[in-house]
């Protein structure tokens, strides 16, 4: 559990006190589903970047 909570805090840095609701399990879940949303965006933008750069189509 360690090892994933690391490399989740890692990809989280503006995301991780963005929400604070009461509840733990709540905060978690608010601002981790935030930042995973932000990466997916990111990456499906990164990968548009990278097919058009590369000449794919």
């Amino acid at each position: 559990m360690s090892f994933v909570r690391g490399w989740a805090d890692g990809l989280l840095p503006a995301f991780k006190d963005l929400f604070m609701p009461e509840d733990a399990k709540l905060r978690v879940l608010d601002n981790y589903s935030i930042a995973a949303i932000f990466w997916m965006v990111l990456s499906g933008i990164l990968a548009k970047i990278i097919r058009r750069a590369g000449g794919a189509n």
